[in-house]
């Protein structure tokens, strides 16, 4: 999964959400951040799960969303 911040303005903040994961099977996935080689876990449940985000601005973030051992 790819997020990017181009806005091209030149008063242009930060962009902050959430990326909502709802057709994945229930299970607990690690989120992996490929640029920081950090991780996290996210339980899918029923309802999904909802990773938060900040996009600074020209910049773009990559994802790796695996299940969980």
């Amino acid at each position: 999964m790819v997020v990017s911040n181009p806005n091209p303005c030149p008063d242009a903040v930060d962009l902050s959400g959430t990326i909502n994961l709802i057709t994945l099977p229930a299970r607990p996935y690690t989120v992996t951040d490929l640029f920081a080689g950090t991780s996290t876990m996210a339980r899918l449940g029923k309802g999904g799960v909802g990773v938060p985000v900040t996009v600074t601005r020209w910049d773009t973030l990559a994802f790796a969303i695996t299940p969980a051992p």
